[in-house]
């Protein structure tokens, strides 16, 4: 199955912002993204630089190793070797916007493959 990587800017027009106290919630706008789905939680430099990979800014190396996305969810091993994960959120944004659930779950995956390909390029920039 092939996801359009560029469905979810359609509807999460503004700039990513990472939350001010926690480091695994990501805002766009008024709405967050994605937010702490484990126990273990995202390096926050690691996270600064993922948010402005979003952005498409200048970014500097940051570990996301084997990361995937499944079910609204994302996985990826930190520099650590723990492995972290935290959901891809807007469902409720989505939905209550008049959106149906079978786009909204397009929109979602849109998202979360966007988010994996970010993480795929900040982890292979050179140190």
């Amino acid at each position: 199955m092939s996801i359009d990587l560029n469905l979810w800017k359609g509807y999460f027009k503004d700039k990513f912002e990472l939350d001010r106290m926690l480091n695994a919630m990501i805002w766009c706008g008024n709405v967050y993204v994605t937010g702490n789905n484990a126990e273990i939680e995202s390096d926050r430099e690691d996270m600064e630089q993922l948010v402005k990979t979003m952005n498409q800014e200048e970014y500097s190396h940051a570990d996301f190793n084997d990361a995937y996305y499944n079910d609204a969810v994302i996985f990826y091993n930190d520099k650590n070797g723990n492995k972290v994960s935290f959901l891809i959120r807007g469902w409720g944004y989505l939905t209550s916007s008049g959106i149906p659930e079978d786009l909204a779950v397009k929109i979602q995956d849109s998202l979360g493959a966007y988010i994996i390909t970010c993480m795929h390029n900040v982890t292979m920039k050179e140190k």
